[in-house]
């Protein structure tokens, strides 16, 4: 097996520091999660709790294998 040596950026990188715009909008967005997911959870359990956990179920276990590949 070849070994390719792979420089690494350090943290401080400017390539890693976000622009003022969108750092801004980080509590907007999270705010706007916030919404949706109570607005999902309150359909989740207008149609019934078992789609409404299903749904959740499904939309988690998409998330967490995007975030761990």
């Amino acid at each position: 097996m070849s070994h390719h040596a792979v420089p690494s950026k350090p943290a401080d990188d400017p390539a890693f520091v976000l622009p003022a715009k969108m750092a801004g909008l980080s509590v907007p967005l999270m705010g706007a999660g916030i919404a949706l997911l109570v607005a999902g959870v309150g359909a989740g359990s207008v149609l019934g709790g078992r789609f409404g956990m299903s749904a959740y179920l499904t939309a988690f276990m998409y998330c967490l294998t995007i975030s761990i590949g």
